[in-house]
């Protein structure tokens, strides 16, 4: 609750802040603007923000203490383990680059596009004496058609390199376990780590 009433609080003067930069503007920014995109920018593009505030920031605080605390116990345990069960985070890294790469440039893409869709929706609408007077409802249908299904198009495609890098990452954090299990269950079997240093390091590794 503390967290969103900090980001709701800083979303409120983010606004204030946006429009307050939109009045300073020349005549010639507003000249090829949509009012509805700027609408989306002042309004929806600050409200998303909101969430990064709220959870992502705190959440991310939270692992990256996670992850270098649980990594030192790790390495104290078995440093020689440790090192083999990172070896599938470069794999990992890998697939993060590339396909979130192509997620977040389809969902930038989709957001510009629901922008202009606003605009031409609210200055249709604004004008619908004109349209309708001209009898220009089949084209203007066309047109907010068309971008709407291109919008709905880019942003399937982002959902769909999402659905495709969770589950990589879900293959590959499972490929360390794999690698805990075999070579750390070989050493036990040796004798060289003891059976309770081998449970402990899983279960640590599960957290990481």
């Amino acid at each position: 609750y503390v967290a969103h009433i900090m980001a709701y609080s800083f979303v409120g003067d983010l606004r204030v802040a946006v429009y307050a930069h939109l009045q300073r503007l020349s005549a010639r920014f507003f000249a090829d603007r949509q009012t509805g995109e700027l609408l989306k920018r002042v309004i929806n593009d600050t409200r998303d923000i909101e969430q990064l505030i709220a959870h992502y920031i705190p959440d991310m605080t939270v692992n990256l203490l996670l992850l270098i605390g649980v990594g030192l116990i790790l390495f104290s345990l078995n440093p020689a383990l440790a090192v083999l069960t990172l070896l599938p985070m470069a794999l990992l890294l890998v697939s993060n680059l590339l396909l979130g790469k192509r997620m977040r440039g389809a969902m930038k893409e989709a957001s510009g596009k629901l922008g202009a869709l606003t605009g031409m929706v609210q200055d249709n609408l604004v004008g619908i004496k004109e349209i309708q007077l001209f009898t220009q409802e089949q084209r203007e249908h066309q047109r907010v058609s068309a971008l709407s299904t291109d919008a709905t198009r880019r942003l399937l495609y982002g959902l769909k390199m999402q659905a495709i890098l969770v589950p990589s990452i879900e293959f590959l954090t499972s490929l360390g376990l794999v690698i805990v299990v075999f070579f750390g269950g070989m050493a036990a079997l040796d004798g060289t780590m003891p059976v309770e240093d081998l449970v402990a390091f899983f279960l640590y590794l599960t957290i990481f």
